[in-house]
């Protein structure tokens, strides 16, 4: 037999002996699952958890491991050449909801298996409601010194109340709240401000750990407008040169505040009327003889702080008469001159 024979029978029994000592691919079994964590039906308080095992690949090498979060799309499994596996999931806020996981693996001989388990989700914060102040408060006016939150916080399981602390941002950090079953209050000392902004924040934390942040703005307002009359001056007078054009005294003030919408408002004895710009009005009339007119204006912010300023002026719109009364049939009386202003 030639060389090329025998070395062409040497290499089918080769072939035929390492055939004969691999298992069929009927025979090969899908991997093993299994899930040391979470246990079935283990009861989960933290926002995530770590699904951990060991998958076995018997027979052929694992091709591709996965795992599913509630229905949801699967995500790579990392093993290692153990055949461990760790990974760390989010879990849904919840509390009392019945969370289902599950690993499936393939081996390269295309068999697959699949395994799940159910954990109770009580991970859910405490209930957190704020009844007062509402979002957005305007705190004031100046006699008003103190805020007083209250609201309600208990615990999503146990209906316990939660621990509560208030940030009310004014430098003292937060502060411990008074809570039970029929809620919580604090209040709060209020600074000398002119509509300053704080961003109060609220932490209810449950037995277990988990919190639940509550958050809202409000103004702090105890300082009132600043107002000033520019025109007229106290105690000026006019005459009727002063209206050559118009019956009407135009005045002129000035106002500022913390808060971008305080009102400004006028009263000649007329009752208050609103005042836009940085003028005013205040009618004459021709007949004015020595008239002496007060008004009064203030400035309103929407805490209800208010300063006023009161200013009179007097107008005289009309000439002095004068009148010659003579007596008559005397040498020794000589004529008077009566003026009537």
């Amino acid at each position: 037999m030639s060389r090329t024979a025998l070395a062409a029978l040497a290499a089918m029994s080769v072939v035929g002996l390492a055939c004969s000592s691999s298992p069929r691919t009927s025979e090969i079994p899908p991997p093993r699952i299994d899930v040391l964590e979470p246990q079935e039906g283990s009861v989960l308080t933290s926002p995530t958890l770590v699904l951990s095992g060991r998958i076995d690949t018997p027979g052929a090498p694992l091709a591709s491991a996965e795992y599913q979060v509630q229905g949801g799309d699967w995500a790579p499994l990392a093993v290692d050449e153990q055949g461990n596996f760790s990974a760390t999931v989010a879990a849904p806020r919840a509390a009392g909801m019945m969370l289902s996981l599950k690993v499936r693996a393939a081996n390269l001989a295309e068999k697959r298996s699949e395994k799940s388990v159910e954990v109770l989700v009580q991970n859910a914060g405490p209930t957190l409601e704020i009844s007062s102040p509402v979002d957005g408060a305007i705190l004031g006016p100046s006699a008003v010194d103190t805020v007083t939150f209250t609201g309600t916080s208990v615990d999503r399981v146990t209906q316990a109340p939660a621990t509560i602390t208030l940030d009310f941002h004014d430098g003292v950090g937060p502060r411990p709240l008074d809570n039970s079953a029929a809620g919580f209050s604090i209040t709060v000392p209020l600074a000398e401000e002119d509509f300053v902004a704080h961003d109060v924040t609220l932490v209810a934390t449950d037995a277990r750990g988990n919190s639940t942040t509550a958050t809202l703005r409000v103004y702090v307002d105890r300082v009132a407008p600043t107002l000033s009359v520019t025109a007229p001056a106290e105690g000026q007078k006019f005459a009727r040169a002063d209206f050559a054009q118009s019956d009407d005294l135009t005045g002129q003030f000035t106002a500022a505040d913390g808060d971008p919408s305080p009102t400004v408002e006028l009263d000649v004895g007329n009752g208050w009327q609103p005042v836009t710009g940085n003028g005013f009005v205040v009618p004459t009339s021709p007949t004015d003889d020595g008239v002496i007119y007060t008004l009064q204006l203030r400035a309103t912010d929407r805490a209800g702080n208010i300063t006023s300023v009161v200013r009179s002026f007097a107008v005289d719109r009309v000439a002095p008469v004068a009148a010659i009364d003579r007596a008559p049939g005397s040498r020794r009386h000589p004529p008077s001159v009566m003026v009537t202003i």
